[in-house]
């Protein structure tokens, strides 16, 4: 337990997300230069594989970096 007055000075929680390399839909969006809505509508058809942790959606690194190359994953 951590006394009172040293809590600023504890070392902070690794974020699950960063721990994964996972981005938010918000990142994806800033990054591709587009809105969340779009980022959403990818997802839905499968053009985005994303992670859904709670009701929380996150996307891979990984994943992103690999359907921005043409052809790696088939449209519906």
């Amino acid at each position: 337990m951590v006394p009172r007055g040293d809590r600023k000075s504890a070392k902070p929680r690794s974020d699950n997300a960063a721990a994964l390399d996972l981005l938010t839909v918000d990142e994806v969006a800033t990054m591709l230069k587009t809105s969340r809505k779009a980022i959403y509508h990818r997802i839905s058809r499968g053009q985005i594989p994303s992670v859904r942790l709670g009701r929380s959606v996150f996307i891979r690194r990984s994943d992103l970096a690999a359907c921005l190359v043409p052809g790696a994953f088939n449209d519906p």
